[in-house]
């Protein structure tokens, strides 16, 4: 939900939360908006585990407060109009993370003429087939921030050749999965973890979403190769304990399931996958779960680009793992007055990084003005540096 989301990071928003009205808004399925959210696991070991308990989502299609088959991009499209209507705006600027690209892109093509502007941050254009591309988007992720390493003396001097290193551990967990007993970081409980090559992976690629357990992805990588999987497991289950108290899961897969799963050719994504740490785990995964799935109808443009010449600013993480620049690209084609911005070292949501929230407030303020403006800022971070051993980096 988006007042979730959004309440502890408006300090951080600089002139964009400033000088603007905020209005946030939960979709339907999220939040305050009746959250379709499914029990997670008693045991901390299942939330590592992709692979859900088909019998427990099949039991919590009955208690969720909305019919998932009413829960739809479409549907989420109508209700923002809803809001603007009653709020008694002629025009509004919307601003989208993430999947809330999607959605901004979506009213965009029914509701141009109620769009003064838009920042869409984290593009996934409709055109784009999620969990398709999530591994070869991964895969250019880990690339990224390993080459990083490569050009960093001391991450290179402590971690030589890590990748291949890593994929040798995949291919040994592969062969034959590990039971390991770690302490939770946040509980110190005694966990045992039957420890998976999809598990790991998948694990690799939420880490990546994590700006700030970056510079500790290759020493994570290398205690990884070198048959450590507990601080990698460990981080693992902080992040899903923080996934689990945001992610309306019933709300993500009754809008996958109709909009994304089918329209992947599974042999089409297996060739995307080729290669990849990731591989076919995920969307495979998703197509099982689908199939059991209830999801409503989608209109016949779902997958159309979304054409128009309200001015947009797109805003993409140079290391985003789920939504990279590329897919701002895709987007930008059919937008005439769109300007795009990639942030340096930046991973999935930029909003808030360096100067972007000053220069989106730029940008709704005067979209005209924005082309002369110096958007340099964004290429100036220095990268954090990494960890070369459990000390941190350095001196």
């Amino acid at each position: 939900g988006a007042i979730a989301s959004f309440s502890p990071t408006i300090p951080r928003m600089g002139d964009l939360a400033a000088e603007h009205d905020l209005v946030l808004v939960d979709v339907r399925g999220t939040g305050r908006s009746s959250a379709m959210t499914c029990p997670a696991p008693d045991d901390p070991a299942r939330k590592l585990d992709p692979v859900p308990d088909l019998d427990a989502l099949e039991a919590c299609k009955d208690t969720l407060p909305l019919d998932p088959r009413s829960v739809t991009t479409e549907h989420a499209v109508a209700d923002l109009e809803a809001v603007r209507g009653a709020l008694g705006h002629e025009r509004v600027a919307l601003v989208g993370v993430s999947y809330g690209t999607r959605l901004a892109l979506a009213y965009l093509r029914r509701h141009e003429d109620r769009v003064a502007a838009a920042v869409l941050d984290g593009v996934a254009p409709p055109q784009m087939v999620l969990f398709e591309d999530f591994a070869p988007d991964a895969e250019a992720a880990l690339d990224g921030r390993l080459a990083a390493c490569a050009g960093d003396p001391g991450c290179a001097a402590a971690f030589g050749d890590l990748r291949a290193r890593f994929d040798r551990a995949l291919g040994d967990l592969e062969a034959k999965p590990r039971t390991v007993r770690i302490e939770h970081p946040r509980t110190g409980e005694a966990v045992d973890v039957t420890a998976t090559r999809p598990m790991v992976a998948a694990l690799v690629r939420g880490l990546l979403y994590a700006a700030d357990l970056v510079p500790l992805l290759p020493y994570t990588l290398d205690q990884t190769a070198a048959g450590d999987l507990e601080p990698l497991l460990a981080q693992g289950l902080v992040f899903a304990d923080d996934v689990g108290d945001t992610m309306a899961d019933a709300t993500m897969l009754s809008v996958v399931c109709a909009e994304d799963v089918p329209f992947v050719d599974p042999a089409r994504a297996a060739d995307k996958a080729r290669g990849t740490f990731l591989g076919t785990a995920l969307v495979d995964l998703l197509i099982r779960v689908c199939e059991r799935w209830p999801h409503g109808a989608v209109p016949g443009d779902v997958k159309a680009p979304v054409s128009s010449d309200v001015p947009v600013l797109l805003l993409s993480g140079q290391f985003d793992p789920a939504t990279p620049p590329r897919w701002a690209e895709t987007a930008a084609t059919t937008l005439s007055n769109a300007t795009q911005l990639v942030v340096r070292d930046a991973g999935h949501g930029t909003l808030t990084v360096g100067c972007v929230p000053d220069l989106a407030a730029d940008f709704l303020a005067d979209p005209a003005a924005f082309a002369s403006r110096d958007t340099s800022c964004v290429e100036d971070a220095p990268p954090r540096p990494f960890f070369v051993d459990a000390g941190g980096p350095l001196p």
